[in-house]
């Protein structure tokens, strides 16, 4: 099976990192991580680290399309500039390894003031069609507000243009497509009911279904639709422990988080290789935060996960090897 991996990173001031060198294996061994996880306080660095290692991941998957344009979605994207290197000094360097199966990738990505973006990457082989497509996003930043569908098995109403650039860029806005959310449980049920769902759409459902087992074990994912008329919007019904039957916008701020947080990744992160996920502990119970990391991993297995958290359950849940704490 392909798999990608991050095996080391190296960051030098970036942001509010001064320097800092990361070995992804385990101790003692060469194996490489599956889990790894930042944990500490607000402005130790966290969402710095998930940053680097992304913004190198797409670097290197972009390079050497055009330097210029890859420079200018940072610009735009991340406001590079002041802000992003460390206190005066004039340059940030981030230097990575990658394990792309058997080939070997060691990128460096440097911006400075003067001279702007520059990047280059070492590799023993060209980069796999697995690597260009093997990096989720997911920011601190989700909101899940209550939504209007009016139209079912209208997929034109989601974004599902698939290049590389496009899906990156997207990813580079921190923010996550939410809103398509209550649009894409609508369209999938209803593709299914009439017969015509594809087997990526059928699979994306069946580990949707799969999520909200795992969450919700003593509620039903009834998978109807409902609306008392062609002018209202659609419900997306479930059924609660007690029997009754509510729209999926009149669950918790929590329920309804695990539903579109799960259904984003169902969506977008299947056959990826690296998840990285900042904060995925808000709006969550600490009974959810315990099994959130055997969610993932049942739900996509073959992934390597970067979370930052300051969750002290998930941080119980962990070996020595898997928990990289930081301290301001």
């Amino acid at each position: 099976m392909e798999r990608v991996k991050v095996k080391k990173i190296e960051i030098i001031n970036f942001k509010g990192i001064e320097h800092l060198e990361l070995d992804f294996t385990y101790l003692d061994s060469d194996r490489i991580l599956d889990n790894i996880v930042f944990y500490g306080i607000n402005g130790s660095g966290k969402s710095s680290i998930l940053e680097a290692i992304y913004l190198s991941l797409i670097s290197t998957i972009l390079y050497p399309i055009d330097i210029k344009s890859i420079e200018k979605h940072f610009i735009q994207k991340f406001s590079l500039g002041k802000n992003w290197i460390y206190k005066n000094k004039q340059e940030f360097m981030i230097n990575i390894q990658i394990l792309d199966n058997l080939n070997t990738i060691e990128t460096q990505l440097s911006y400075s003031k003067k001279k702007g973006l520059s990047c280059s990457v070492k590799k023993e082989n060209e980069i796999s069609e697995k690597f260009k497509h093997s990096i989720e996003f997911l920011s601190a930043y989700r909101l899940f507000y209550p939504s209007k569908v009016h139209h079912a098995g209208d997929w034109n109403k989601i974004d599902n243009d698939s290049s590389i650039i496009k899906n990156h860029d997207l990813g580079l806005q921190f923010t996550n497509r939410y809103d398509n959310v209550k649009q894409y449980l609508v369209n999938l049920i209803t593709d299914e009911k009439v017969g015509v769902i594809n087997q990526k759409n059928l699979e994306i459902l069946e580990k949707i279904k799969q999520a909200f087992k795992i969450f919700f074990p003593n509620k039903v994912f009834l998978e109807q639709l409902a609306r008392s008329d062609m002018n209202q919007d659609y419900k997306f019904l479930i059924q609660n422990e007690d029997k009754s039957i509510v729209d999926i916008d009149q669950l918790s701020s929590g329920e309804r988080e695990i539903i579109a947080f799960f259904t984003y990744l169902c969506t977008h992160a299947i056959n990826k290789s690296i998840i990285i996920i900042d904060e995925p502990e808000l709006h969550l119970h600490d009974k959810w935060q315990s099994i959130l990391l055997y969610a993932i991993h049942k739900l996509f297995p073959n992934v390597q996960l970067f979370l930052a958290t300051h969750s002290e359950t998930i941080h119980q849940s962990l070996s020595e090897s898997e928990l990289f704490e930081l301290v301001k």
